[in-house]
């Protein structure tokens, strides 16, 4: 996950019904590899997961391939640290924040790049 939890960090999973968008669970990739990521997006049968630290979303993946919600996790030398609903409403603010800050880049590019500037 990166900023957040940092590799190699002992997390707490607990069975949860439905993912909300900001929450942090723990999900099997595609490769089988246990992976634990902000919830970006909820689809009818989908979930679409980002670690803090990727610039992008990972690959939807299929509700069956999730594990549960991570209440709180514990880095290698590091104090344990709990996830509730603030960290959820802070995690779905970052989220929406950097979503913002990418189309008003890209929006200013595609301006400048219409003006004859180079990006």
């Amino acid at each position: 996950m990166g900023t957040t939890i940092r590799a190699g960090a002992s997390v707490h999973v607990v069975a949860a019904p439905r993912p909300r968008r900001g929450e942090v669970w723990a999900a099997l990739d595609p490769g089988g590899r246990l992976v634990v990521h902000r919830v970006r997006h909820l689809g009818a049968d989908v979930v679409v997961l980002r670690g803090d630290a990727n610039p992008v979303d990972d690959p939807p993946l299929p509700l069956h391939l999730l594990v549960g919600r991570v209440v709180a996790a514990t880095g290698p030398g590091r104090r344990r640290r709990r996830f509730g609903v603030l960290a959820r409403w802070r995690g779905a603010a970052v989220l929406s924040l950097r979503g913002a800050a990418r189309r008003a880049l890209d929006g200013i590019l595609a301006t400048r790049r219409g003006r004859g500037y180079s990006a």
